[in-house]
């Protein structure tokens, strides 16, 4: 079968979110046998994203697709269209659903990893008054995107339970939204060597800093958590991890003497003295990527109700959670000081993410969703094809 995969950036495994399902999605195809046309967009300048903002601004469009927007993206792909028999269109990210001719997209799957409108709706009321405004305005404009591939797509995937619930109650002209799990590398963070556990405890979070909710979070937890858990452990430590951090949160956390580390290549190196991860989210949706690893790399995570809606781990056979200082307090607590009931917590977890979100899972889920869309049977091969062919990066 002949796939095109249009992403909406290069496909990476230690990338962002839409990038770790492109190349997941590029991956399992290659794997069954498929061939696989690469479509991603070019590099966008400050003016080509200040003139896409301004005609999206106009022409009612979301502003991430205004800036994102690339006409050499579109030509690319025409030109695969042109030039092969392309049985499936694969487009990664809402972003990238408007590239697929439309008579295509009943035979295409929009892998949009999660809602945008749901995750832009949590904003509300907690940023400050004009980027509030601005999420407002994405918000319902990003709605209206949505019901439009639910009406036009022949299937629709995303990658936790809220989001599929959430696009099945936007638009009574569906398309079949199937939940595809997430799959973790668990060759990569299994091999995450743990140190014994720390003395002062050393806590731990974990995302890209840039990131709207990664960003309330580590304010929650540096205001709110933390001042409880220094009173009960006066010696303990605080690490920050991940790119991007403004100005004033590193501000912040330089006076709450909070560690920060930036520029990190090797997320497991972090991982290996974590007492705890700690995920304090309540913005944002989709699935809590680096939950999963934590708990992949046999780290404890203690985390929001909120960040756990997406993954529905089970509280206290794979994760411990908390939403108020007074339970993160207690499940640290317990961590320390039930050795081994830590040690079942980890068994458990590691478990637990082997089952449901090992890439064979992520794999068969994908593969089958996509013999349903071509209306074909996908024949498998025994070896796996190595070769992608790429159009639209130079």
């Amino acid at each position: 079968m002949n796939v095109l995969l249009i992403a909406n950036r290069q496909p990476d495994p230690r990338g962002k979110g839409d990038a770790k399902i492109a190349w997941l999605a590029k991956d399992a195809l290659l794997a069954d046998g498929h061939t696989v046309f690469l479509a991603v967009p070019p590099a966008v300048s400050p003016v080509s994203k200040t003139i896409g903002a301004a005609a999206a601004l106009v022409s009612g469009a979301p502003l991430q697709v205004g800036v994102t927007r690339s006409r050499r993206l579109g030509d690319d792909i025409d030109q695969i269209l042109r030039s092969n028999d392309i049985d499936l269109i694969v487009a990664v990210h809402t972003r990238t659903a408007h590239y697929v001719p439309k008579e295509r997209r009943v035979r295409s799957i929009a892998f949009l990893y999660d809602s945008c409108a749901l995750g832009y709706a949590t904003y509300a009321g907690r940023l400050p008054y004009w980027t509030d405004a601005v999420f407002r305005l994405e918000q319902r404009r990003m709605m209206s995107v949505e019901r439009a591939i639910l009406a036009e797509f022949g299937r629709v995937a995303v990658l936790a339970h809220p989001d599929r619930r959430y696009l099945e109650a936007l638009s009574s002209l569906t398309a079949p939204i199937v939940r595809v799990p997430y799959a973790v590398d668990l060759a990569y963070f299994s091999q995450t060597v743990r140190r014994p556990v720390a003395d002062p405890p050393l806590f731990m979070f974990v995302g890209r800093l840039g990131y709207i909710p990664n960003h309330d979070a580590v304010r929650q937890l540096v205001t709110r958590v933390w001042p409880a858990i220094r009173t009960r452990w006066p010696r303990a430590r605080l690490r920050v991890v991940g790119a991007g951090p403004s100005r004033d949160l590193r501000q912040l956390l330089a006076s709450r003497n909070v560690e920060l580390a930036a520029d990190v290549e090797d997320v497991r190196k972090e991982l290996e003295e974590a007492t705890a991860l700690m995920v304090p989210m309540r913005l944002g949706t989709g699935v809590q990527t680096k939950v999963l690893e934590a708990m992949a790399s046999g780290v404890p995570v203690i985390c929001s109700g909120f960040a756990n809606a997406g993954i529905d781990a089970a509280p206290g056979e794979h994760l411990l959670v908390a939403d108020s200082p007074q339970e993160y307090v207690a499940a640290a607590q317990r961590l320390i000081e039930e050795p081994a009931f830590a040690e079942n917590l980890v068994a458990g977890a590691r478990r637990w993410v082997l089952d449901q979100h090992a890439p064979e899972v992520f794999n068969t889920n994908f593969i089958r969703l996509c013999g349903e869309v071509a209306r074909k049977t996908v024949q498998s091969v025994s070896r796996p094809v190595t070769q992608t062919q790429s159009l639209g990066v130079r």
